[in-house]
């Protein structure tokens, strides 16, 4: 069963993945640093640890993602099920999760039963290999093996609709893919709080620096 990550603000699972730039495009122009006496919502809002609208408490919205890396098995179906079947959010609305199917060991009719009650379902790679160096060396041909294959593999054997079935596309050479006319459907680019600050930052307007 895929790690479980529980944030209050982000749920995830996923490949690890450093970025490194090696190279900056001549035309780019740095944000201007925001101007925190003149920035105000709903219009502004600059970089902060601090809530909006002075919000705290039991007042305060919480976003939760629940997403799960792996196989879908006899093994993991029962708890996905019992953990979130008939739960509900504060609005009423089903809750629902997003599993970013592997292919090995993968039942799919699991799949479908988990699509069908309401679940998102998303293509993860067929091998799952957990050697970085891999993924970093793929071909187009291999990442379209991988990544796309899957995603067609999931919508065949899990007789789900392949607009159902979102692509997961670690940003490493993804380029490739995208050159080739693969339409990536959602790019995970890890942007989450590495716990190097003492509060993880809330949501900011993107016209200014952090």
């Amino acid at each position: 069963m895929g790690q479980l990550i529980i944030l209050m603000t982000l749920c995830a699972i996923t490949f690890r993945v450093s970025h490194q730039f090696s190279q900056v495009d001549p035309k780019f122009v740095p944000a201007l640093p925001c101007n925190y006496s003149a920035c105000y919502l709903p219009d502004c809002r600059c970089s902060s640890d601090l809530p909006p609208g002075g919000l705290y408490g039991p007042n305060l919205p919480q976003m939760v993602l629940f997403t799960f890396d792996g196989a879908i098995t006899p093994t993991n179906h029962p708890f996905f099920y019992q953990v979130f079947n008939n739960r509900r959010n504060p609005n009423g609305a089903p809750m629902s999760v997003t599993f970013f199917v592997t292919h090995e060991f993968t039942n799919y009719s699991l799949v479908h039963d988990l699509w069908a009650s309401g679940h998102d379902i998303a293509a993860h790679s067929i091998t799952y290999d957990p050697n970085m160096a891999y993924w970093r060396t793929l071909s187009e041909s291999g990442w379209r093996s991988e990544i796309v294959d899957q995603q067609e593999q999931i919508a065949r054997f899990g007789s789900l609709p392949s607009s159902h079935v979102p692509k997961s596309i670690i940003k490493i050479q993804n380029h490739l893919l995208t050159t080739h006319g693969y339409f990536l459907s959602f790019v995970w680019l890890m942007p989450h709080w590495t716990g190097r600050r003492p509060k993880a930052g809330f949501n900011q307007h993107l016209d200014t620096a952090i």
